[in-house]
Order: C-alpha cells, then sequence, then structure tokens
C-alpha cells in the first residue's frame, strides 16, 4: 500500500494474517520485524498494544541490550486502532502503542531492557510518533526510555516509569539536530535530567510536559544548545545527594558548556534541596536565556542562603519578562557577583534591583503556594487575571521572533505590549475608529485634532493616553482603544503637513565700507521675499541689520528664515609713541610696522625697536578689519654706534646724574646730541678721562660724539 510516495508497514500485536506488514490485517505482530524491512522513505504503522524489543518471554542477559532502532528515513507512527487508512485518523492519546522495556521477570525491573528505544549518531531524518516508552532499566549509562544520538524528531509520545543510573533517564537527546514536540516525559528516576538531557547539537523542546521526575535534576543541559518552548515543568523532586541539584541544571562536560533559551513556559509545584528551578552549574561563558516564563509555587529546602533560591543565574543569564512568585525559597534569584541588569521588566516577589522590576502581587486565576510543593500542574491555573500588573507592562524587544506564543498558543502579544510570564490576556475585539476636526493635510506650523472612538482607555502611538490628540507632524497616528467590556480594538489616521523651510547663507561680519551676498536656500519653494523688499535667492547689503526672507512653496505654504545678523565691524586708527629706542602702537589683534611707507619684514608686535633713521607708521588689524596708517614718527639719528679704532669708553652707561668718558683724544670736542640730532652739551676734550653731568637731562636715548679733527667716534648713552 503507498501513501504519497512512501510503503506504509504495518504492525499489529493482535493481527492473525499472513504476518508481512502488507495491511492491516497481515500487520506484523512484532515491531522488530517492521523495523528491519523499513528502508528509507517508508512509514511504519503500530497498532495500540505492548510491544517488546526482543522476541522471547525469557531473555539472555545480553538481550538486554536489544533496542527498538529507528531507522534513518523512516517515520514511524503509533497511536492506531488497526483500521485507520489515512494518518490524521489515528488517536495517539487513546490508542497507546506501547514499546515496553520489561522484558524478563515481570515483577522486577533490574532485567528489563537499558533502552527501550535507541538512535544511534549515524541516524538522520527520522521520526518517531505517538509512542509510550516504559520500563527502561539502566544500570550504568545515560538513557532508559531513549537515547536518540542522531537527528529525529520525536513527537506526541509518553516516556515514563524508567530508570537510568546515568542522565536523561526518560529521554536523552544528543549529537544531532532533535526537535521534542508535544510529549510527556513524566515519572522517571535518575540522576541528571531525570525526565530529559540535553546534549544535542541543537534541541527544539516544544509543548512538552516534564512532570514528577525523581533525580538530580528533571532536565539537564550538558552541552549543545537547548530550546525550551511552551512547556509545563511541574511536581519534579531534586535531590543532590552531595551534588548540585536544580529542576532545571545547566552545566558542562569537560570543555563543551551547555546552553539554556528557554520561553513561554511554567516551572510550578517543583522541590529541590539546592535551587528549585533554575541553576547554571558553573559560570561558563554561554549566553543564557529565561524569557517570559512563570516561576511560581516551587520550593528550596536547602538551609544555606546562597543554596535557597529559585533562580541561580550567571552573569550571562537574561531573564526577561518574567513572573516569580510565592517560591518557598530564601531568595528569589541568587547571583555570585551580586544584583546586576541580568533581571529586567520582571515580577519578584522579594523585589530585585533593575530596569523594569517591580514586586506587585501578578494575580494569578487559581494557584498553589510553594509550601506545598511538590505537586503537579494540573488542576491549577497561572493564567492572568484581567486586573492583573503582568498585563501589557513587559518589553516587546524580549519577545523572540520564533518562540512567539504563549503556553496556549495563543499570539504572545495581545494588545500593546508582551505581558509578563508564560501566558498572555488574550483581549476580545472591539471596532475603533479616528475622527478629525479638519483637513489632514496643512502646511507647516498647523495642526489638526485626532478623536478615538469611545472606549474605556486609549493609547496612542505618540504615548498620548487622552482620547484627543492634536497632531502637527506627518505621520500615520495609531490608537488602541480598551472599551468597557475589555476588548481591544485599533485604527489608524495618516496625516500629512507639507514642509516649508528656508535658511539663509552669507558672512555675518563685514568691514566697514565692504559688502556681503546674502543666500536664500529652501527644498520647498522657490519664491523668495526679503524683509529689505528685494526678490530672488540672493541680496548684497552692506549695512549692520537683522535680515529675514520669506518663502513660498508648491503648496502655497510659506515659511520665514530665522534672522541673520550682519554686524559691520569698525577699527580705529592706531597711535604710535616713542619710548627710547622703542615704539608702541595702542593695542589691536593685529600689526604691521613700516619705515618710509614699505612694510618692514616680521615686525608684527605692538612694539617695534628702530635701528635706523626714517619715518616710521603702523597699521593695524581688529576683528578681521584693517585700520589706516597711523601717526608717523621721524627718527633722524637712531644713535647706531661706531666701531673705530680709538678707546672711547663709557660708564656707567645707563647713567642717573652723570657719565665718566675715557678716551686717548686730546685736544679734540665732544657733543651730546638728542635722537632728533639736537645737540644739547658740547666742550672740548683736555684730558683721556673726565666727568659730563647729564643730571639735567630727560630721561631717554642720548647720542654722544668724540670729534678728532675728521675723525668722529660715536656712542649711544642712556639716561635714566
Amino acid at each position: 500500500l503507498q501513501q504519497g510516495n512512501a510503503e506504509i508497514i504495518y504492525v499489529n500485536d493482535n493481527a492473525t494474517g499472513a504476518n508481512n506488514g502488507n495491511s492491516w490485517a497481515s500487520a506484523y505482530t512484532d515491531l522488530q520485524d517492521a523495523i528491519g524491512d523499513a528502508v528509507t522513505g517508508d512509514q511504519i504503522w503500530v497498532a495500540a498494544g505492548t510491544y517488546k524489543p526482543i522476541y522471547t518471554a525469557n531473555p539472555f542477559p545480553s538481550d538486554r541490550q536489544i533496542s527498538f532502532r529507528p531507522p534513518t528515513g523512516v517515520a514511524m507512527y503509533g497511536g492506531f486502532a488497526g483500521n485507520e487508512t489515512q494518518l490524521d485518523q489515528r488517536d495517539w492519546t487513546i490508542h497507546l502503542s506501547i514499546l515496553d522495556g520489561n522484558i524478563g521477570n515481570q515483577s522486577i525491573a533490574t532485567d528489563n531492557s537499558e533502552r527501550v528505544v535507541y538512535a544511534n549518531s549515524s541516524v538522520t531524518n527520522a521520526r518517531f510518533d505517538g509512542f509510550k516508552v516504559i520500563n527502561g532499566y539502566n544500570q550504568s549509562n545515560s538513557g532508559g526510555g531513549m537515547l536518540a544520538n542522531g537527528s529525529m524528531v520525536i513527537e506526541n509520545c509518553t516516556f515514563t516509569a524508567n530508570y537510568s543510573a546515568g542522565n536523561g533517564t526518560g529521554l536523552s537527546v544528543g549529537g544531532g539536530l532533535v526537535d521534542v514536540i508535544n510529549c510527556n516525559i513524566s515519572n522517571n528516576v535518575g540522576r541528571g535530567g531525570s525526565g530529559l538531557q540535553c546534549s544535542a547539537t541543537r534541541a527544539n523542546i516544544i509543548g512538552c510536559t516534564i512532570s514528577e521526575n525523581d533525580g538530580i535534576s528533571a532536565i539537564y543541559i550538558i552541552r549543545g544548545e537547548c530550546y525550551m518552548d511552551r512547556c509545563i515543568v511541574s511536581g519534579n523532586i531534586s535531590n543532590g545527594d552531595g551534588y548540585v541539584a536544580a529542576t532545571v541544571l545547566v552545566s558542562v562536560n569537560g570543555n563543551e558548556s551547555g546552553t539554556a533559551n528557554i520561553y513561554n513556559s511554567l516551572f510550578t509545584g517543583n522541590i529541590s534541596d539546592y535551587t528549585s528551578v533554575f541553576d547554571v552549574y558553573t559560570d561558563n561563558e554561554s549566553d543564557h536565556i529565561f524569557w517570559n516564563n512563570t516561576v511560581a509555587g516551587n520550593k528550596s529546602t536547602a538551609s544555606q542562603l546562597v543554596f535557597s533560591c529559585a533562580l541561580n543565574g550567571s552573569q550571562q543569564t537574561s531573564f526577561r519578562n518574567c513572573i516569580v512568585w510565592d517560591n518557598d525559597s530564601e531568595k528569589q534569584f541568587y547571583w555570585p557577583t551580586g544584583q546586576g541588569e541580568s533581571v529586567q521588566y520582571c515580577i519578584v516577589q522579594d523585589g530585585y534591583g533593575g530596569t523594569g522590576n517591580t514586586s506587585t502581587n501578578p494575580l494569578f486565576v487559581n494557584p498553589l503556594t510553594g509550601s506545598q510543593a511538590p505537586f503537579n500542574a494540573s488542576g491549577y491555573d497561572y493564567t492572568l487575571q484581567t486586573a492583573s500588573p503582568a498585563i501589557n507592562t513587559s518589553n516587546n524587544t524580549y519577545t523572540s521572533n520564533f518562540y512567539d506564543l504563549d503556553l496556549l498558543d495563543s499570539a504572545r502579544i495581545s494588545g500593546l505590549t508582551v505581558d509578563k510570564g508564560c501566558y498572555e490576556k488574550q483581549f476580545c475585539s472591539a471596532s475603533a475608529s479616528i475622527s478629525s476636526s479638519g483637513p489632514t493635510n496643512f502646511c507647516n506650523g498647523g495642526f489638526v485634532t485626532l478623536t478615538a472612538s469611545s472606549g474605556d482607555s486609549y493609547t496612542w502611538s505618540n504615548g498620548a493616553n487622552s482620547q484627543n490628540i492634536a497632531a502637527s507632524a506627518s505621520g500615520t497616528y495609531t490608537v488602541n482603544v480598551i472599551d468597557a467590556n475589555g476588548c481591544f480594538g485599533t485604527a489608524s489616521q495618516l496625516v500629512t503637513v507639507y514642509p516649508a523651510s528656508v535658511t539663509i547663507s552669507g558672512s555675518h561680519t563685514i568691514c566697514e565700507g565692504e559688502s556681503t551676498t546674502l543666500t536664500a536656500s529652501s527644498p520647498n519653494g522657490s519664491i523668495f521675499n526679503w524683509s529689505t523688499g528685494a526678490t530672488g535667492s540672493t541680496i548684497t547689503v552692506d549695512e549692520e541689520d537683522n535680515y529675514t526672507v520669506t518663502v513660498t512653496t508648491v503648496n502655497s505654504c510659506t515659511a520665514t528664515s530665522a534672522a541673520f545678523n550682519v554686524t559691520v565691524n569698525t577699527v580705529n586708527t592706531p597711535v604710535i609713541t616713542q619710548n627710547f629706542d622703542e615704539l608702541v602702537s595702542t593695542s589691536a589683534d593685529d600689526y604691521q610696522w613700516y619705515l618710509d611707507g614699505d612694510p618692514i619684514s616680521g615686525a608684527d608686535n605692538q612694539t617695534y625697536t628702530f635701528q635706523q633713521n626714517g619715518d616710521y607708521s603702523v597699521v593695524v588689524t581688529d576683528n578681521g578689519c584693517e585700520s589706516e596708517a597711523s601717526n608717523v614718527i621721524n627718527v633722524i639719528n637712531a644713535a647706531i654706534e661706531d666701531e673705530e679704532s680709538i678707546l672711547f669708553n663709557i660708564y656707567p652707561n645707563p647713567a642717573s646724574t652723570s657719565l665718566i668718558i675715557e678716551t686717548q683724544i686730546l685736544n679734540g670736542a665732544y657733543q651730546l646730541q638728542d635722537i632728533t640730532g639736537k645737540v644739547l652739551l658740547s666742550g672740548s676734550v683736555t684730558a683721556i678721562r673726565f666727568s659730563l653731568d647729564i643730571s639735567a637731562l630727560s630721561k631717554g636715548i642720548y647720542l654722544l660724539s668724540l670729534i678728532d679733527g675728521e675723525q668722529q667716534v660715536n656712542r649711544k648713552v642712556v639716561k635714566e
């Protein structure tokens, strides 16, 4: 029989036909026959009944190693009554296809199959769907119910009443890419991962129930990436017996680290002698995610404060949008490094520092307290009451785009903002509309009033919470309305604001006697009217004033520029004075000295020391503007000293009252002139050393000359 391209092999332990698997009437009575007969692309349909991995009722000891082995590329389906013709006609919850590891003495477990189902690492593209796996008993290794080391889908299965002295008692997934969907993993006993162990390259655990397992942890994430979404984890018992214990234990194996990514799940009724729910056993550097989960009604019996907590993370653990409430623990959270931004937008009963965290009662519909743990979540209700402070108060940034449903498979965001915890309050629909006070397209600077239809509460896209808003900018305005019945509606209105803008560019500062050109620029229009009365995009001005321009756009909108201030700078004509052989200008920003009308190279300071005769002046610059030339000072005798062979010494120099003169000239003459050449003192030289009284002279620079016939020697003298 063919269904699509797949051959269907039938299995029914009550069949009485040819036992060749070709039909329900001729179905194999033993599942191992069908597995041995299947090739890639086949499907195996298994009717309700109990199937064991071996053929004989009294196996040899080696038979405990025999398991059901899903083949590569083959889909195994259980849950048939034994008369179906279409796959969607089966019901695995009623017609139980049981894979039973109790292959020996029915009253003891130690001779059971070590692993009831085993998919080794070579298995790819396999499906295991609709089975109940029980009574595996592994005294030394991982995996009592099923060990899945290949890449496959495990869906609609139950793993219960299995035992393992190792990890991953109910189901252990490792090695490849494994999807575990809508499975029930319960009442298994083992060590780490008494219910489930994740050590696959990537494991997706979706919509599963993991409950009432007993071991060091119910879920053990030891390596690879483990993604859990929409799972209920309850009633599990974690007893460390000297080891770290938690319902969800994230650890490392050698140099490999496990990464936990848990979304939209409920953890309740679990009990541990260490951390009651979540613990990162080693501070590995993996980035763990714990978003939109509810952790409530769990219990820790640890006697030390550091151990007695609901959630024990690391610096790499991101707790977002969660509810942590009514856990019977000394602390809700613990990090060895103290509080930090690992926890955000959560409700934490004890309170917790960090962005967006509160400590208000989340108002569950029908919860149970942590003091009553352990208990199964069945029969209790952790959905949110209508008045819950968890509704619409989280952060949408921390809602996964891939895991965007809540625990009831409803839209993760119903309303404006994601709710805290694993359940999203679903709103009924209401009609909403927006009316406007006038046209919704207008010129820049105007506005229109938008009014939402009647309701109990309003939330606009601009953050307003009133029924009316004034819209003055282009955009789509959206309002969310909740009516008196708690129903949710949304409406939008497009507003178009025609732009009009204009700016002026040019020089803000000019010098007296100069002009500047101002240019108007507008991306929206080309008609310009200046405050001077001029039109066009440019004007030339030479007066100090505040200039504006108005532009008109194609939509007949106008805009006026900001005032453009033009300043006319003036500069005073400098005045220079003489101080000895130094010329000094009045203060300015920059200076240029001139001699006989020509600029003196490098003479750009406020003072200038002259060394030759001539007419001196200066031109200065202030505020970027150049002055007229200063007054002129004429230097006739610059008091440049002669270097002659005749001995001519003067001391002290400078002097205040008298000069001592030593010379080789006899029968000569001397004369003392001021800087303009005027002779003030004169006389004959009659001795090689004589004194000259200068006490009556003013302070300044003078020239003392000794004259011997046609020879004259000059020395500069300073009167102080």
